[in-house]
């Protein structure tokens, strides 16, 4: 076996039998690229802590959703802005505008990032929390 048959088991994933002798210098090469080759298992990542200003935007989402059930689009923007709810900082470092209004104007992606926040919100909320529009 040469070093291209070799190195060809490696990138096959395969390995070369115990024993087997192998090149001279390959030795070495072979332990350092099965060691790059190994797949490491996946990291587990723990959820983000929600930090006090998320805390409180989701508190008047909610508050909001709770009282005007029938606010849609840029009514319920106006109201977040009305509120004083900040836009996220990550939304922000992403070209956002500072107002909710002036996002939602702006279409895309922040009119589907605003929904989005007030979806995942209205989700999370207990049923009897949420009042449809026509009640």
């Amino acid at each position: 076996m040469n070093i291209e048959e070799c190195l060809l088991l490696l990138s096959a994933g395969q390995q070369i039998p115990d024993g087997f002798p192998l090149p001279a210098g390959l030795d070495t090469l072979w332990t350092h690229a099965e060691k790059e080759l190994t797949i490491q298992p996946k990291l587990q990542r723990g959820v983000r802590p929600k930090g006090d200003e998320e805390k409180e935007r989701i508190r008047i989402v909610r508050d909001i959703i709770r009282k005007h059930p029938e606010l849609k689009g840029q009514s319920f923007c106006r109201q977040l802005d009305w509120r004083g709810v900040a836009v996220p900082r990550t939304w922000l470092a992403r070209g956002c505008p500072e107002l909710f209004d002036d996002a939602y104007r702006q279409s895309k992606p922040w009119r589907h990032c605003i929904n989005q926040m007030k979806s995942k919100i209205q989700r999370e909320m207990p049923k009897a929390d949420r009042k449809s529009p026509a009640s």
